[in-house]
C-alpha cells in the first residue's frame, strides 16, 4: 500500500511538472497579439537567439538599451532575443575576416563596400538573398529601400547584404582641429589644403616636444579623401579604388578616363607629402601598431586634429566638454563638390553559418522598419541620450556620452532619421556646407561585376594590402621612389591592366543603356 501511494504521488508530481512545463513552453512560444508580425503567416512558434556582430567600440549604455529592445520589441513581437557583439576599431581589420572564415555560427554582421563586402561575398561568407526571400522576411522595410540601393549592393546580379535606406556624405571629409592651438601660434584660418599642411608643421614643431601628435592617421588614411577632393577626383564605385576626374560636374566620365587610383600621378604626389609629414612626426611613427581609436585620441587631447566625415561633430563637442581646449571645423577643399556615398557603404548581411536566416532577417526588419526601435539602437534612450524636439530635430541628451548617436549602427540608418539641432553653428557646419554644394553623379548606379577577373583582383588586393598603408602614412621615407616602383611593377604583373579593361567594358555598357 505504501509503495502504491508513493508511486501515485510520484506520478502526480510528474504530471504536474509536465503541465507546468508545457504551459511555460506554450507561453514562451507565443508572440503578443499586438505584434505587427502576428498575422503574416510566419512561423514564430520557437524562441530564437539572434547574435549580431558590428564594428565599433561598445557604448557604455549598450546593455541597458539592448534590454529595452528585447523586452519591449524583439521578444513580444518576434519571440526572439537579440545579442550584439562589437569588434573595436583597433582590432576590426584583423578580427573581422577571421570571424567570417572561422566557422562560428552567428546570424547578422555589419558589412560595407569599404569592408571588403564583394570579396567576402564571393568567398562564400554571406548568404545570397533572393528577391522572394527579401520581400517575405523584410515585410515592413523592403518597400522603404530605394531601387538604387539594391543596385549598389548587387554583385554579378546577386544580393548578399541589405543596404541602409539613407545615403550620407560619408565620403566627404573636413578638418576638426584645436582652435585654441591655432590661436596660440597665430594661425588665422585654414581655407585650403596648403594652409592645413603648413599648420600641421607648425603644430608638430611646437606641440611635439610636449608629447602631442598633430593627428592620428588610420591605416586607410582619412587624409586621402580631402586630397582627392582638392584634385576633383571621385570614386566610381565603392570597394575597388577606381577613380575619375569629375571636373566639378555630375556628368558621366568617359570610359578611358577611369583609373586605378594607386597608378595616378596624384597618388604619388600625395605619398610624397605624407612622407614629408611623417618625417616631421606629425603623427606617431608607431601609427600602424596603435590600436586606440583616432576619435578617442582627439577627445582625450592626445592629438590636435582629426580628419573625417560628419563623425567629427561629436568628437569636437566631447573634447571641449572634457575641458581640454576649443575646436573648429574647416572645409579645407571649399571649391570641391560633395556627393553622398553609396547605400552599400553600410549594410547588414547574413553569414553562411547562420542556422535560421528567416528569423535573422525578421529581426533585421524589426530594427530597420520601426522608428521607435531604430532610434533606440541608433541613439539610445530618448530623453537621456538624445532629445526629440517638437520640430522633428534631435538634440544631444544629458547622457549622450554613454551612447553617442550613430556610434555603430551604420547598417541600420533610415531615410527619416532626425537631424541634429544645435545652437552651436559648428555642429551644423558639415551638413549644411555639403548640402549647399551637393551634386548627384550620374555614375552612382554603376556597379562592377568582378567575376571575370576574380583571380587578378585577389592578387592585386594582396599587393595593395602589403604596400598601401606604408605609402599613405609616409613610412617608407627616403625609400619612397624605390618602394613605389616595386609596388607599381607588382600591380602590372598581377594583371591590373586586365582588371581595368574589364571595368571599362562594363562601364561603357552601363553608359550605353
Amino acid at each position: 500500500m505504501k509503495q502504491r501511494n508513493f508511486l501515485h504521488r510520484a506520478l502526480s508530481l510528474m504530471l504536474a511538472a509536465l503541465l507546468i512545463l508545457s504551459l511555460t513552453g506554450s507561453a514562451s512560444a507565443e508572440v503578443s497579439s499586438n505584434s505587427p508580425y502576428a498575422n503574416l503567416g510566419l512561423d514564430l512558434s520557437e524562441h530564437r537567439d539572434i547574435l549580431m556582430y558590428v564594428i565599433s567600440d561598445r557604448p557604455a549604455a549598450m546593455d541597458e538599451v539592448l534590454e529595452i529592445v528585447n523586452r519591449d520589441y524583439m521578444e513580444p513581437w518576434l519571440n526572439t532575443t537579440l545579442s550584439i557583439e562589437f569588434l573595436p576599431w583597433g582590432v576590426a581589420s584583423t578580427k573581422y575576416p577571421l570571424l567570417l572564415q572561422g566557422g562560428e555560427s552567428f546570424d547578422l554582421i555589419y558589412t560595407a563596400a569599404w569592408m571588403g563586402y564583394s570579396g567576402h561575398a564571393q568567398n562564400g561568407a554571406f548568404l545570397e538573398l533572393i528577391s522572394e526571400f527579401l520581400q517575405k522576411y523584410l515585410p515592413f522595410s523592403y518597400n522603404d529601400q530605394p531601387s538604387t540601393a539594391w543596385d549598389q549592393a548587387s554583385i554579378s546580379g546577386k544580393i548578399y547584404g541589405v543596404p541602409r535606406s539613407a545615403a550620407e556624405f560619408n565620403t566627404y571629409n573636413m578638418l576638426l582641429i584645436r582652435q585654441d592651438l591655432l590661436e596660440k601660434y597665430g594661425i588665422q584660418t585654414l581655407s585650403n589644403w596648403d594652409d592645413t599642411i603648413e599648420a600641421f608643421k607648425v603644430l608638430a614643431a611646437n606641440e611635439g616636444p610636449n608629447g602631442m601628435y598633430v593627428i592620428a592617421q588610420r591605416a586607410y588614411d582619412e587624409m586621402l579623401y580631402p586630397w582627392w577632393q582638392k584634385n576633383n577626383i571621385s570614386y566610381l564605385t565603392s570597394g575597388y579604388n577606381f577613380i575619375f576626374n569629375n571636373h566639378d560636374s555630375d556628368e558621366l566620365p568617359a570610359a578611358e578616363d577611369l583609373q586605378f587610383m594607386y597608378l595616378t600621378d596624384e597618388f604619388y604626389q600625395y605619398c610624397e607629402q605624407m612622407a614629408e609629414l611623417a618625417a616631421l612626426n606629425v603623427w606617431s611613427p608607431n601609427v600602424l601598431n596603435d590600436q586606440t581609436d583616432v576619435s578617442v585620441q582627439f577627445e582625450s587631447g592626445r592629438t590636435a586634429a582629426l580628419i573625417w566625415n560628419s563623425s567629427i561633430n561629436p568628437c569636437g563637442a566631447n573634447m571641449e566638454a572634457n575641458g581640454i581646449g576649443t575646436y573648429a571645423i574647416y572645409d579645407i577643399t571649399p571649391d570641391a563638390k560633395a556627393s553622398r556615398g553609396s547605400y552599400a557603404d553600410g549594410m547588414m548581411s547574413i553569414p553562411a553559418t547562420c542556422k535560421d536566416p528567416e528569423r535573422a532577417m525578421l529581426a533585421l526588419d524589426l530594427m530597420r522598419a520601426f522608428p521607435e526601435v531604430n532610434r533606440l539602437l541608433l541613439g539610445g534612450i530618448e530623453g537621456r541620450h538624445w532629445i526629440l524636439r517638437e520640430d522633428g530635430y534631435r538634440e544631444i541628451g544629458p547622457e549622450a556620452e554613454a551612447y553617442p548617436w550613430g556610434g555603430w549602427a551604420w547598417g541600420l540608418n533610415r531615410y527619416d532619421d532626425p537631424k541634429l539641432y544645435n545652437e552651436d553653428a559648428r555642429q551644423l557646419f558639415f551638413e549644411s556646407t555639403c548640402e549647399k554644394k551637393e551634386i548627384q553623379p550620374k555614375s552612382a548606379g554603376f556597379t562592377f561585376d568582378p567575376s571575370n577577373v576574380e583571380t587578378e583582383i585577389s592578387v592585386v588586393q594582396s599587393i595593395v594590402d602589403e604596400y598601401s598603408s606604408s605609402l599613405t602614412l609616409g613610412l617608407f621615407g627616403d625609400e619612397l621612389p624605390q618602394k613605389y616602383e616595386e609596388f607599381v611593377n607588382q600591380l602590372y604583373a598581377a594583371g591590373i591592366d586586365s582588371i581595368m579593361n574589364e571595368l571599362r567594358q562594363q562601364y561603357q555598357a552601363y553608359c550605353n543603356k
